[in-house]
């Protein structure tokens, strides 16, 4: 028989910003993925608020904090930064980018908000910084977000290049998943390099598909965002459903065979409508196998006579009392159970299903369950 098939468990990289700013995202985040990591330029100051804080001093299933730190100043990013680099003085001298992105171009688009998209120094520093200042794609704010720091701004589009870029690079560096709270992520961030990166971002070119891996990760989000409350749930059980692997596990492999035929969606738009629909086949899926799991776990005379018949069917051997008793106790049930339920009673066994996880959340204290198409997804 064949293996069946699995989702590689990894952690999440947090873009772009550095501190939370929706904490029920980020418990849906930490139930989806055993930790989330920041980028943090430099020495830059991280001050969390305290549910942030709580989840930064606890483990993860993968032995990392849940709220972690990835610094964006190392080798791997530099290097990126520089193949940015090329291609941004490549298209200043070929494609007349200053034209499209300078500082005059960008108060001509955006008016009194050309200064609305900053980025600190420490996340295009050196000769990077430099250049981007000498052809004015990037230049001193009117106003910077704060007082203490070197803030630059530029245009939007060239910004988001620079940050996809250093998310691209410790991403592919730490194995990692990019995360949003703005809604799914641009296709740029998909990207296996600053070039495709840029490509996509700059020239307007390229098209990356999502992995299997990130696939289901979006349509568990879509699952928990849009059919749980997690707003009243405790942050020590988020902890505790956080390091659940097993049912984690079984239920990415299930939600697997949901969406590995969904080819590459032309716009956000159309991924988010292949999410809902698939959504409503989990749910529907999810309801059905719990509602019989609950018929049996609701029959007090069916206790000892599920466990018996598991056992039976585990050692193949169905013993004739067994059945008459079945049979006596919940007529009409055991044609379902026999020829349909084997899987399922052995299942039962075990004590899983594989939304075994989705039902265990249900049932935590302060979680209420939503309609599925009342809420955006993540």
């Amino acid at each position: 028989m064949a293996e069946p098939a699995k989702v590689i468990d990894r952690g999440a990289l947090y873009y772009p910003n550095v501190h939370i700013r929706d904490t029920e995202w980020l418990k849906a985040t930490l139930l989806c993925f055993p930790s989330l990591d920041r980028m943090v330029p430099g020495d830059y100051p991280v001050a969390d608020a305290d549910v942030p804080k709580f989840f930064a001093g606890q483990e993860g299933r993968n032995g990392r904090r849940m709220l972690g730190i990835r610094k964006i100043d190392d080798h791997e990013t530099h290097e990126e930064r520089l193949v940015l680099l090329n291609r941004i003085k490549e298209d200043v001298e070929k494609r007349d980018l200053a034209a499209r992105f300078s500082e005059s171009a960008t108060r001509r688009e955006f008016g009194e908000k050309a200064d609305a998209f900053q980025i600190h120094e420490y996340k295009i520093n050196g000769a990077f910084l430099e250049y981007l200042t000498a052809v004015t794609l990037a230049w001193k704010p009117s106003t910077p977000l704060n007082k203490t720091d070197n803030w630059f701004a530029v245009h939007p589009t060239v910004g988001q290049t620079i940050l996809s870029t250093n998310a691209v690079a410790l991403a592919n560096k730490y194995d990692l998943e990019i995360v949003t709270d703005s809604g799914p992520v641009h296709s740029a961030l998909l990207g296996a390099n600053a070039g495709e990166v840029y490509d996509i971002m700059m020239r307007d070119t390229g098209n990356v598909g999502r992995s299997d891996s990130e696939k289901v990760n979006d349509l568990f989000r879509y699952v928990i965002v849009t059919e749980f409350d997690l707003s009243d749930l405790s942050n020590e059980e988020i902890v505790r459903l956080n390091r659940a692997r097993g049912d984690l596990a079984t239920l990415k492999s299930a939600l697997l065979k949901q969406v590995d035929d969904l080819g590459r969606m032309p716009t956000r738009e159309a991924w988010n409508d292949a999410l809902r629909a698939r959504t409503n086949d989990v749910v529907q899926e999810w309801t059905a196998r719990d509602s019989f799991f609950s018929t049996l776990r609701r029959a007090p005379e069916m206790q000892g006579i599920v466990k018996d018949l598991a056992t039976s069917i585990a050692s193949g051997v169905f013993a004739g009392n067994v059945v008459a008793s079945m049979t006596s106790a919940l007529p009409g049930l055991l044609v379902g159970v026999v020829f349909a339920g084997i899987p399922v009673l052995q299942s039962w066994r075990r004590g899983r299903t594989p939304y075994q996880f989705l039902s265990t959340l249900e049932k935590t204290s302060g979680v209420r369950r939503r309609h599925v198409l009342d809420f955006s997804p993540v």
